[in-house]
């Protein structure tokens, strides 16, 4: 087999192979037809929030949760050695609202660094079955939060909610960088979630049944990486019957972006370390389609090179029917999940990202992370 018939192999497998998760996956998601839940809602749930070091956020968050519709929950404030003012702002809170309970983290050399200890403590101390988590430089701009994320719970089957944690709009190329690739994850985990593949959640917007997390035996079985508090726990407690997904626009929740490429790809190499540890079927998915997309973007140059005297129509009508699809998705995916993007940076967007989802790869192959 000649180099230009190897090319064009991989390039004709790994197109079908993105053909096939774009149909099957993505537009099967984004043109499915929602679940409907009734509007009764449990009497009472409790949120947690892990706080380390938010005095610059933590007050806007108090205010959005404490005036949410609904009244009936107990708000647990999770203290993780923070060393600003963190802690003062929760005890201001706390003497006005009965509602909201300071827990503190004790030192450990063991757990130092560890969110999944501090969420630990929280969720023990929770007293409602039904636990709703989000971050504390989150915003919920809606105050029918809680209500929306909770109400699939009226499904007696259904113990874990998967809601969508975005990121505030801003300048510049990181930003858009870092939403964009929010919006290709969510896309991913809430579509595999749909068709019975649930393999992870973001902890900015998330809930569960406490009972559920005591059944799995908390995060004992990955306290030993950094990340996971939210991913590896979905990825181990979820199945195809117990996990609803919520694209209700009352249920999102925003956080800000890093403002740097190296905060970002920080960020992004402690979260990628939790893969290894998703179920077979899942990385296995998962890996296919990355591996689908950087052959396709790899070989079509290349193809194009060898072949520039005589352009072979299926190249091009491949390249136009993927440029098709993916920007489809795109604006389906941005107009459910309320992003501004423009279309025409797309091609921009998904070159940056797999550009440095190379460079997190082979950091993260030479040196580990481990603090939250």
């Amino acid at each position: 087999m000649s180099f230009e018939h190897l090319i064009y192999f991989i390039f004709c497998f790994s197109f079908s192979l993105i053909l096939g998760y774009q149909f099957y996956f993505f537009l099967r998601f984004l043109y499915k037809s929602k679940t409907k839940y009734a509007s009764i809602v449990p009497e009472s749930i409790s949120i947690v929030v892990c706080i380390k070091n938010e005095e610059a956020n933590l007050a806007n968050l108090l205010d959005d949760i404490l005036k949410q519709d609904f009244k009936s929950f107990e708000l647990i404030l999770v203290d993780d050695n923070s060393s600003d003012s963190s802690r003062l702002i929760m005890e201001r809170y706390a003497d006005l609202d009965s509602r909201i309970r300071i827990v503190s983290v004790p030192y450990s050399d063991h757990f130092y660094g560890s969110k999944k200890y501090a969420l630990t403590l929280g969720i023990k101390a929770c007293l409602n079955d039904i636990i709703l988590f989000t971050d504390g430089d989150c915003r919920i701009p809606s105050s029918q939060w809680i209500q929306t994320m909770i109400r699939p719970y009226n499904d007696s089957s259904i113990q874990i909610v998967l809601g969508y944690g975005g990121y505030s709009k801003g300048k510049g190329f990181v930003n858009a960088l870092t939403r964009f690739e929010t919006l290709k994850t969510v896309l991913l985990y809430m579509s595999f979630a749909e068709f019975h593949l649930p393999y992870m959640g973001v902890g900015r917007n998330l809930s569960y049944r406490k009972s559920l997390w005591e059944k799995t035996k908390g995060f004992s079985s990955h306290m030993d990486i950094a990340s996971g508090d939210d991913d590896l726990f979905i990825s181990e407690a979820a199945n195809r019957e117990n996990c609803a997904i919520n694209t209700d626009v009352n249920s999102f929740t925003y956080s800000f972006a890093k403002t740097s490429i190296k905060e970002w790809i920080q960020q992004k190499r402690r979260h990628i370390t939790t893969a290894k540890r998703y179920k077979p079927a899942a990385k296995y998915f998962l890996g296919l389609l990355y591996v689908s997309e950087l052959l396709f973007l790899v070989n079509l140059p290349l193809l194009l090179f060898v072949n520039i005297s005589n352009p072979n129509v299926f190249i091009l009508t491949a390249l136009c029917i993927n440029i098709i699809l993916s920007s489809f998705i795109f604006v389906k995916s941005k107009s459910i999940f309320r992003e501004d993007f423009n279309l025409l940076h797309l091609p921009f967007l998904k070159l940056g990202l797999v550009s440095m989802q190379m460079i997190i790869f082979i950091k993260n192959s030479i040196i580990q992370t481990n603090r939250w």
